[in-house]
């Protein structure tokens, strides 16, 4: 195979590659505008099927042609991607109607139309588009390869009670794959890895980390991931970010959709979950993005946390959860049918007339026709660019007055430049309440472990529980008598004896035991006394935690209402912005598409001078 038949398929694979990103990009504003106006009835699940929409729209094969279409209100515009040459419309009738499919007359019709230049400028941006993708393809292949490698050396996890956590974790996913569980040096969050034979890797300091009840909510959280097949989703996404690897919008869109897709897994979780469960899910996801460190991507990966930033919203997801009622599907499925009829298609073509029988004579070149339908091309073409520079001049001017509004109202509110700069109202900070939930929790431990002993303690009889207390609770002063009663016990044992009852010595080792035995009653008095202080001091740091993290969300949900006209702004600002971005890529595409037609006609000329 030679470079010369190379080229038509390069030529037909790289117009459909730029001819579909650009009919992405349309469907990625009007999605991103419909996440945008129904944030507040979207579920996860329904942001993420409009998120899946836009991957589908950038591996489709073909659009078939539809009066519906979006596109047909830039017919105007695209007549100059799809041209027909004088030559074509002064053929014969007979050779009209035997000429072969629009389908197979791809890549001679890019090929007509592009200058015969080796070196030209677009010939170069078609091969960089192929090695690009091939180098990008060939990367992602290495690193899983190389990853592969380091798991089959990780060691198996056989510890019974974690696979019976697993087990009965996979009973309520309902999944029928087996699982097989092992421990990961080198990682610092668990996560699913393999397709076809699914590993969940665990760092080995996860049972340090976690709680038996954390560790179930993770298992629940990856088997979601195998159930849904998000490692096969992973390639997909690769393979279109490979061919639209040019395109920043498709980058864009694919972080959301690998977003969305860690809020659906956390929904499935959370419909298995009750009430309290759902806050442990919260703390756990919290626990685990402190200690989360950015890793080398591997496409067979789906860990617990991707992306720290996102966690934040996994979290408000989680407190706000709802589940999807019957209007709100069926307002979803709505939108997708009228977003595929209206993006999924091209413009419709116009019914082609019956060819007539043309006289010889007229099927001689006219060069004055031909300079005249050249020169309404231009023009229309030219009109197409000034629309789209009035709409590119619109779309600044309102990007203004938003940036503008959006300063004034950051002014207004007083809203500091950490919160401003962030994508969420919310003030809270993850680590002030970590560290407040920390010491709930050990304050919540200690008062239970402390009321425990000293109910246990005051239940046992004196004389057990004389040789328990100093055990249960050691006390020095207590110890130090319980000795001196000790030794006093071995004197009295030799004055019985030696000597009489009547003794001075005897009288005085009797009064000292009896003054040792009541100093050790009142201080195992003091001691349990002393722990029933302690729990209520535990008790009382409890309940200080506890106002203090309900005082800190009281806060941060009055920060909410106030701030939330500027955040509503700034996201209509950043719509507004892509928008932009769209319209300018296309203004963009129908001036090159304009130089090469003009460069095209002066190389005719040049051959017909």
């Amino acid at each position: 195979m030679n470079i010369s038949s190379i080229i038509p398929v390069l030529d037909a694979a790289s117009f459909w590659v730029w001819e579909t990103s650009l009919h992405a990009a349309v469907l990625i504003a009007l999605v991103w505008a419909a996440q945008w106006t129904g944030r507040s009835w979207l579920t996860p699940r329904m942001r993420y099927a409009l998120s899946l929409l836009e991957l589908i729209r950038l591996l489709l094969p073909f659009a078939p042609a539809s009066p519906f279409s979006i596109f047909n209100l830039g017919k105007s515009f695209n007549q100059a991607t799809k041209p027909q040459t004088n030559s074509e419309t002064a053929l014969p009738a007979t050779v009209i109607l035997a000429a072969p499919p629009p389908s197979e007359r791809i890549a001679p019709r890019i090929a007509a139309k592009l200058p015969a230049a080796p070196h030209d400028l677009l010939h170069l941006f078609k091969w960089l588009w192929l090695g690009f993708a091939f180098a990008s393809l060939a990367l992602v292949l290495a690193r899983q390869q190389s990853f592969a490698r380091r798991v089959r050396k990780f060691p198996a996890i056989n510890e019974p009670r974690t696979l019976a956590l697993l087990e009965s974790c996979r009973v309520i996913m309902r999944l029928k794959q087996r699982v097989k569980l092992v421990a990961a040096a080198d990682l610092n969050t668990p996560a699913v890895f393999g397709f076809w034979n699914p590993h969940l890797l665990l760092p080995e300091d996860i049972g340090g980390r976690l709680t038996e009840a954390e560790l179930r909510l993770v298992f629940l959280h990856e088997l979601a991931h195998i159930k849904r097949g998000d490692i096969l989703l992973n390639w997909v996404m690769i393979l279109a970010s490979s061919l639209h690897w040019f395109n920043p919008l498709v980058w864009l869109t694919l972080k959301r959709l690998r977003a969305d897709r860690e809020l659906v897994c956390d929904a499935m979780v959370m419909d298995r979950l009750s009430g309290e469960e759902r806050r442990v899910y919260g703390h756990t996801l919290i626990k685990l993005a402190d200690d989360f460190s950015v890793s080398g991507f591997c496409p067979s990966l789906a860990p617990v946390i991707h992306n720290k930033q996102e966690t934040k919203r996994r979290i408000i997801m989680i407190t706000k959860y709802k589940p999807t009622t019957r209007i709100a599907l069926a307002a979803l499925a709505l939108l997708v049918i009228l977003l595929g009829c209206f993006t999924f298609t091209r413009a419709a073509e116009k019914p082609k007339e019956p060819a007539k029988a043309i006289p010889p004579e007229a099927t001689a070149p006219n060069p004055d026709r031909q300079v005249e339908d050249t020169k309404q091309q231009s023009e229309s073409r030219q009109r197409g660019i000034k629309r789209l520079e009035a709409e590119l001049f619109h779309e600044n001017n309102l990007i203004e007055d938003l940036q503008e509004h959006v300063n004034r109202l950051r002014q207004e509110l007083k809203i500091p430049t950490q919160i401003a700069e962030s994508e969420s109202v919310s003030t809270l900070d993850p680590e002030t309440i970590r560290k407040l939930e920390n010491i709930k929790i050990d304050s919540e431990s200690i008062y239970t472990r402390l009321t425990m002993l000293s109910e246990k303690l005051q239940s046992l009889p004196r004389s057990e529980l004389l040789h328990v207390l100093p055990t249960a609770n050691p006390d020095t002063l207590l110890i130090n008598l319980l000795e001196e009663k000790l030794k006093n016990e071995r004197a009295l044992a030799s004055f019985k004896i030696e000597l009489t009852p009547e003794h001075v010595e005897m009288k005085q080792a009797l009064a000292l035991q009896s003054k040792i035995t009541e100093q050790i009653n009142q201080r195992m008095d003091g001691v349990l006394a002393g722990i029933r202080a302690m729990a209520a001091a535990a008790r009382a740091q409890f309940e200080l935690s506890e106002k203090q993290i309900e005082a800190a969300k009281k806060n941060d949900l009055e920060a909410q209402m106030i701030f939330q006209p500027y955040f509503e702004t700034k996201r209509r600002l950043e719509t507004q912005k892509r928008m932009r971005e769209a319209i300018a890529m296309r203004l963009s595409q129908e001036k090159i598409d304009a130089a090469l037609r003009f460069r095209s006609s002066e190389q005719d000329e040049t051959s017909a001078k």
